[in-house]
């Protein structure tokens, strides 16, 4: 079977089993109202921003250690789960694996948590952030707790790190591969299951080969409650995701076109960045490919439509 085919199977899947709406605590669609519920969404370090190269400060003793990150998937608890707004991967047990530290996190050492995807229905736009009004297709962030605390998130400052990877359409990911595949049986919101991937694969396959080139600020969460307790780490090399993997991600979520935040002011939030190397450069790739991929989901949703009709004339008779 073709790679074409086995994208439109697993769409198709995805589509039947995804129409029963989903409760979640809030909503893309109306953000302006974040902060009635959620104050902190109004405040004056929030995440995401636009960074403007221009404008950032170079410290070349910033920098980033990563500690057991090649320990693979099997020797460990992760397990992958559908929240209702994006997939996350994420790890059960607070064994100190998987950490992070350096001059760039203040020499403090934090414990990974998990990791999830933004996106946009188009090729041009869906990351959160942004490098000189430049977005891409989708951003994912690497989630990691202060390692003193055993509660995420809290109030206390710089609580968490996160890394956050740029991603243009290319060729297929490696590293998301098998968890993309496992799609299909995500479709219950907050259902945990056991990563299945295979044994090489660690968090470090998913990292930049270039570690060492990155862009430091304080922020918050993307999403409600919106905390200012984030040291986002924004990589400057850019991954790839092939168009079949990033239209399974979107298929999944069919009415959520996108979920990423709207950029937010810097205010007088400094920016630094690790060394003055600049950002790779990628033009964003013509959506034309998402012909394709609305032809997909259009017969996956007639399909599911004569589907319906077929059980409800059984039940009839």
């Amino acid at each position: 079977m073709n790679s074409a085919w086995q994208t439109s199977i697993i769409i198709l899947v995805l589509t039947l089993v995804t129409f029963v709406k989903s409760k979640g605590h809030f909503s893309y669609d109306d953000q302006s109202n974040w902060p009635h519920e959620y104050p902190q969404c109004d405040g004056r370090r929030q995440s995401p921003i636009n960074v403007k190269s221009a404008e950032v400060i170079v410290d070349e003793d910033l920098n980033l250690q990563f500690k057991k990150y090649d320990e693979p998937f099997l020797e460990n608890n992760f397990y992958w789960v559908n929240d209702g707004h994006t997939f996350k991967l994420s790890k059960t047990d607070l064994a100190e694996t998987h950490i992070i530290s350096g001059k760039a996190l203040d020499d403090a050492q934090y414990r990974f948590r998990q990791l999830h995807v933004h996106w946009g229905s188009r090729n041009d736009y869906g990351s959160e952030h942004s490098v000189d009004g430049i977005q891409y297709p989708l951003e994912m962030h690497l989630v990691h707790q202060l390692l003193d605390y055993d509660f995420y998130p809290t109030k206390n400052y710089n609580q968490l790190a996160v890394i956050g990877l740029f991603f243009v359409v290319g060729k297929d990911n490696r590293f998301l591969q098998d968890l993309i595949l496992t799609l299909p049986y995500l479709t219950i919101v907050n259902k945990n299951m056991k990563v299945n991937a295979r044994g090489e694969n660690g968090l470090i396959d998913i990292l930049p080969s270039d570690l060492e080139s990155f862009y430091v600020y304080n922020g918050s969460l993307t999403t409600p409650p919106c905390n200012e307790t984030v040291r986002w780490i924004i990589m400057k090399e850019i991954q790839e995701i092939s168009e079949s993997q990033l239209n399974l991600i979107r298929a999944a979520f069919p009415k959520l076109p996108t979920n990423s935040r709207q950029q937010q002011q810097r205010n007088s939030r400094i920016i630094y960045t690790s060394n003055s190397k600049p950002m790779e450069k990628h033009a964003p790739l013509p959506s034309s490919s998402n012909t394709i991929y609305m032809i997909y989901i259009f017969r996956s949703i007639l399909f599911a439509l004569i589907l319906s009709m077929f059980n409800f004339s059984n039940k009839r008779l």
